[in-house]
Protein backbone atom coordinates (compact mmCIF):
# COMPACT_ATOMS: atom_id res chain seq x y z
CA UNK A 1 0.00 0.00 0.00
CA UNK A 2 1.29 3.55 -0.88
CA UNK A 3 0.54 7.12 -0.21
CA UNK A 4 -1.15 9.59 -2.29
CA UNK A 5 1.75 12.09 -1.61
CA UNK A 6 5.39 10.64 -0.61
CA UNK A 7 5.84 10.34 3.03
CA UNK A 8 2.48 10.99 4.03
CA UNK A 9 1.71 10.10 7.76
CA UNK A 10 0.99 7.00 7.98
CA UNK A 11 -0.95 6.93 11.47
CA UNK A 12 -4.19 9.13 10.11
CA UNK A 13 -4.26 7.23 7.15
CA UNK A 14 -4.59 3.97 8.81
CA UNK A 15 -7.57 5.84 10.61
CA UNK A 16 -9.14 6.59 7.13
CA UNK A 17 -8.86 3.94 5.62
CA UNK A 18 -9.23 0.96 8.27
CA UNK A 19 -11.35 -0.86 6.45
CA UNK A 20 -9.22 -1.53 3.78
CA UNK A 21 -6.38 -2.64 5.07
CA UNK A 22 -7.87 -4.43 7.84
CA UNK A 23 -10.08 -6.35 5.03
CA UNK A 24 -6.47 -6.55 3.09
CA UNK A 25 -4.74 -8.43 5.91
CA UNK A 26 -7.55 -10.58 6.81
CA UNK A 27 -6.92 -11.82 2.97
CA UNK A 28 -4.02 -11.75 2.54
CA UNK A 29 -2.03 -12.11 6.26
CA UNK A 30 0.16 -9.68 5.49
CA UNK A 31 0.65 -6.32 4.39
CA UNK A 32 3.70 -3.90 2.79
CA UNK A 33 3.34 -0.31 3.83
CA UNK A 34 5.74 2.03 1.16
CA UNK A 35 6.46 5.73 1.46
CA UNK A 36 4.97 6.72 4.34
CA UNK A 37 7.89 8.09 6.28
CA UNK A 38 8.47 5.30 9.00
CA UNK A 39 11.59 6.70 9.61
CA UNK A 40 12.48 5.71 13.18
CA UNK A 41 11.24 3.27 15.83
CA UNK A 42 9.05 6.09 17.60
CA UNK A 43 7.53 6.55 14.06
CA UNK A 44 6.92 2.75 13.93
CA UNK A 45 5.60 2.67 17.49
CA UNK A 46 2.82 5.33 16.68
CA UNK A 47 1.37 2.66 14.01
CA UNK A 48 1.34 -0.06 16.46
CA UNK A 49 -0.47 1.67 18.94
CA UNK A 50 -2.93 2.77 16.36
CA UNK A 51 -3.36 -0.33 14.90
CA UNK A 52 -3.04 -3.29 17.98
CA UNK A 53 -5.04 -3.10 21.15
CA UNK A 54 -2.33 -5.00 22.92
CA UNK A 55 0.85 -6.59 21.85
CA UNK A 56 3.04 -9.12 23.21
CA UNK A 57 6.58 -7.97 25.36
CA UNK A 58 9.81 -9.83 24.16
CA UNK A 59 10.41 -11.62 27.33
CA UNK A 60 11.11 -15.40 25.99
CA UNK A 61 14.05 -14.31 24.30
CA UNK A 62 15.73 -16.87 21.35
CA UNK A 63 18.01 -14.89 19.01
CA UNK A 64 19.98 -11.47 20.20
CA UNK A 65 18.33 -8.66 19.42
CA UNK A 66 18.90 -5.04 20.81
CA UNK A 67 16.18 -2.77 22.05
CA UNK A 68 16.02 0.60 19.92
CA UNK A 69 12.52 1.66 21.30
CA UNK A 70 9.50 0.81 23.47
CA UNK A 71 8.95 -2.74 22.82
CA UNK A 72 10.87 -2.50 19.25
CA UNK A 73 13.89 -4.73 18.48
CA UNK A 74 16.39 -4.79 16.09
CA UNK A 75 16.59 -8.12 13.82
CA UNK A 76 18.11 -11.46 14.87
CA UNK A 77 21.66 -10.03 15.35
CA UNK A 78 23.12 -12.46 12.83
CA UNK A 79 26.43 -12.07 10.92
CA UNK A 80 24.95 -11.58 7.27
CA UNK A 81 26.26 -14.69 5.96
CA UNK A 82 23.91 -16.61 8.17
CA UNK A 83 20.18 -17.47 6.97
CA UNK A 84 17.17 -17.53 9.40
CA UNK A 85 15.14 -20.27 8.03
CA UNK A 86 11.17 -19.58 7.82
CA UNK A 87 9.44 -19.63 11.08
CA UNK A 88 6.44 -18.33 13.01
CA UNK A 89 7.47 -15.95 15.28
CA UNK A 90 7.32 -16.31 18.67
CA UNK A 91 6.02 -19.48 18.40
CA UNK A 92 7.81 -21.32 21.33
CA UNK A 93 6.40 -18.44 23.40
CA UNK A 94 3.43 -18.95 26.08
CA UNK A 95 1.96 -16.01 24.36
CA UNK A 96 2.41 -14.08 21.30
CA UNK A 97 1.47 -11.18 19.07
CA UNK A 98 -1.22 -11.41 16.44
CA UNK A 99 -0.02 -8.78 14.22
CA UNK A 100 4.21 -8.26 13.77
CA UNK A 101 5.56 -5.04 12.22
CA UNK A 102 8.74 -4.87 10.50
CA UNK A 103 10.41 -1.27 9.38
CA UNK A 104 13.64 -0.27 7.61
CA UNK A 105 15.24 1.98 8.38
CA UNK A 106 18.49 1.87 6.67
CA UNK A 107 18.38 -0.95 4.05
CA UNK A 108 21.23 -3.37 3.81
CA UNK A 109 23.57 -2.60 0.46
CA UNK A 110 23.97 -6.03 -0.31
CA UNK A 111 21.92 -9.22 0.49
CA UNK A 112 19.19 -9.09 3.36
CA UNK A 113 15.68 -10.17 3.45
CA UNK A 114 12.43 -10.74 4.98
CA UNK A 115 10.46 -13.93 3.43
CA UNK A 116 6.68 -13.96 4.45
CA UNK A 117 5.29 -17.17 4.43
CA UNK A 118 1.20 -17.08 4.81
CA UNK A 119 0.93 -19.69 7.34
CA UNK A 120 -2.75 -20.46 6.82
CA UNK A 121 -1.62 -21.86 3.17
CA UNK A 122 1.34 -23.97 4.83
CA UNK A 123 -1.08 -25.88 6.94
CA UNK A 124 -3.39 -26.57 4.34
CA UNK A 125 -0.40 -27.85 2.35
CA UNK A 126 0.18 -30.81 5.64
CA UNK A 127 -1.69 -33.69 4.80
CA UNK A 128 -4.83 -33.54 7.18
CA UNK A 129 -3.48 -37.11 8.74
CA UNK A 130 -0.76 -35.47 10.47
CA UNK A 131 -2.11 -32.72 11.08
CA UNK A 132 -4.80 -34.77 13.22
CA UNK A 133 -1.99 -36.41 14.84
CA UNK A 134 -0.53 -33.14 16.59
CA UNK A 135 -4.32 -32.42 17.42
CA UNK A 136 -5.05 -35.56 19.05
CA UNK A 137 -1.39 -36.03 20.67
CA UNK A 138 0.13 -32.49 21.32
CA UNK A 139 3.10 -31.71 21.49
CA UNK A 140 6.01 -29.95 23.56
CA UNK A 141 8.72 -27.53 22.82
CA UNK A 142 12.14 -28.16 23.84
CA UNK A 143 14.52 -25.59 23.97
CA UNK A 144 18.42 -25.81 24.05
CA UNK A 145 20.50 -23.03 24.74
CA UNK A 146 24.54 -23.33 23.31
CA UNK A 147 27.45 -21.29 24.98
CA UNK A 148 28.89 -17.90 24.83
CA UNK A 149 29.90 -17.46 21.33
CA UNK A 150 27.80 -19.88 19.81
CA UNK A 151 25.29 -18.93 16.44
CA UNK A 152 21.78 -19.41 18.19
CA UNK A 153 20.19 -19.39 21.49
CA UNK A 154 22.49 -18.87 24.22
CA UNK A 155 21.55 -18.90 27.79
CA UNK A 156 22.91 -15.01 27.84
CA UNK A 157 19.89 -14.49 26.31
CA UNK A 158 17.79 -15.01 29.57
CA UNK A 159 17.57 -12.51 32.07
CA UNK A 160 20.06 -13.83 34.88
CA UNK A 161 23.80 -13.62 34.93
CA UNK A 162 24.71 -17.08 35.77
CA UNK A 163 24.06 -20.55 33.73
Amino acid sequence: MRPDDIGQDLVPWLHEHSEIWEAALRDSGALLFRGFGIDSPTALNRCIVATSREWASYRERATPRTAVGDNIFTSTEYPAGEVISLHNENSHCTSWPLKLYFCCVTASATGGETPLADCRNVLAAIPAAIRDEFAERGWRYRRHFGFFGSLGRTYSLLPTATR
